[in-house]
Order: structure tokens, then sequence, then C-alpha cells
């Protein structure tokens, strides 16, 4: 089932106190529910002004489509695979302007697979996403088609279709714990710090960042990180109202296990410029 839909891009300045639905929308074919639809449609723009808009045509195309699975690593806890329910399977494009269609996500069935109908040609990398709260953590590990893994991005052509695509996820519990101290001075009062981290994934979409705020006390605490090498960064934000921040980033790396607590503390030396 398809509906045609709607999407204001840009409002209209109406001196003359006309209501504010005027102005331009794009035009444009959406999924009417959560099995998608097969095609996608050329993008139409319209002004609405003072009057009714007719004669409106929208071309619609047979788009490519990518069905496979997903996959939890290293899976034991039944709980944990029936927690997929939550996850959907969704094309992310490198290029922010670069449209997807209308069947850009997928829900995952029982078994684990899932299918992304009526997409554009074009480049696309395999992602994920969760709907709530679990107490599981779950991440991208890699992406395989025809059993390869797929560093980048995967190139659709017009219709294409693709039936072996294969999202390997990562259950993580590993945890990373540190002090925050300064050399050479205290911090403003209107300095924050947030630990962000950086684990290299199989795949350019699998890298994910988790990341902690830093306490009033020092501390932080980063939770449900799945297993590997990562890199954190600390970073200062303005919090207050004061002179403007020079605190640079402070970097480091670690290796983090599942069920093995981590300590990982930041040292800034406020002479230094660069650390």
């Amino acid at each position: 089932m398809a509906r045609v839909a709607a999407q204001r891009f840009r409002y209209k300045d109406f001196s003359a106190g006309l209501p504010a639905h005027f102005g331009k929308y794009r035009l444009f074919i959406q999924a009417g529910n959560e099995k998608g639809i097969e095609w996608y449609s050329d993008e139409s723009t319209i002004e609405v002004a003072d009057e009714d808009v007719s004669g409106i045509e929208l071309r619609a195309h047979r788009g490519a489509s990518i069905s496979g699975v997903i996959t939890v690593e290293g899976l034991n806890d039944p709980q944990l695979l029936r927690s997929l329910a939550d996850v959907y399977a969704n094309p992310v494009s490198p290029d922010p302007d670069q449209p997807l269609g209308p069947g850009a996500a997928s829900n995952i069935d029982q078994s684990g697979g899932f299918r992304l109908s009526g997409l554009r040609p074009g480049e696309f990398q395999l992602g994920v996403s969760r709907n709530g709260n679990s107490k599981y953590t779950l991440s991208m590990q890699r992406v395989e088609v025809a059993g390869q893994s797929v560093r980048g991005a995967i190139e659709l052509k017009e219709g294409q279709i693709i039936t072996d695509a294969r999202i390997v996820m990562v259950y993580g519990e590993g945890v990373v714990r540190g002090q925050l101290k300064f050399q050479n001075g205290q911090a403003p009062k209107n300095a924050c710090f947030i630990v962000v981290t950086d684990r290299k994934g199989e795949c350019s979409s699998c890298e994910s960042g988790f990341y902690a705020q830093v306490t009033a006390g020092g501390q932080y605490t980063v939770e449900g990180l799945p297993p590997g090498e990562y890199e954190l960064t600390l970073h200062a934000r303005q919090c207050g109202a004061g002179e403007q921040l020079r605190i640079p980033e402070v970097k480091q790396s670690i290796r983090v296990a599942n069920g093995v607590e981590a300590r990982a503390d930041f040292v800034v030396d406020l002479n230094k410029k660069d650390q």
C-alpha cells in the first residue's frame, strides 16, 4: 500500500496574514505501512497559494531491494534474540541530500529477516536502529553480501535485487570508568566535559560511538560497550557564562572486553595547547 506524502521544505513570508500552510511543498510516494512498497517516485515540487492545485503528475519507478538477516555473534541468551523485535534495518546514504526511497526501513521478523524495498539507485550503507529501551546493548559488527564483508557503501543499480545480505550484531557489556584531573590550575567553572568512544568496526557504518558526561567530581562511566579497540576522547564544552574555553581534546586508546571493567583516567594540563 502506498500513499502520497507532502513535505514542506520552505516557509514563505506572507505579510497579508495568510494561513501558515501556504508555501512550497515536495510531493513523493511513501509506504502506507511497515511492509513498504516496491516503487519510488520522482519528486514533484508545488506551490500552494490562494487557490487549489490540480493536474499534478508523479512518475513511479520500480525500486531496488535488499533483503537478508540480522544475527548476533556469539548468541547464547534466547532473550537476546527476542530483543531483535525492537531492531529495524535501514539504508544509510553517505550523501545527506541523497533520497532513499519510501521503503527506507524494515522491521525484523521472528527469524531475523529483513527486506528494504523501493530503493532509489545509488550508494547506500546498511544500518540498524532500535525502538524503545532494552537492557541489552547491541552494536553492528560487520555487514556481508554474498558471504563477503563489505567495508564501504553498497552500490544499487536501478531495480537491482540483493537477497543475501547479512548484518552481524555484537552484544556489549563492557564498562570503562575513569577520573578527570587537572594540572597547572583548575578548569573554568563554565566548563563541562564529556567522554566519547569510537570503536573501529569492520564496516564504515559499524563505527558506533558511546559517551558519558563527566560529573562535577570528575568521574565518568561508559557502559554497554561491545568488545574491541576504542579511542576515547575527552571534549570540553562551554556550559555557562564566561570566557571562551581553550581546552584542547585529550585522546587515549583502550581495549574493552565483555564482563571486564576497564580504567581510563584523563589528565588535562591547562598550560598545553595540544594534547
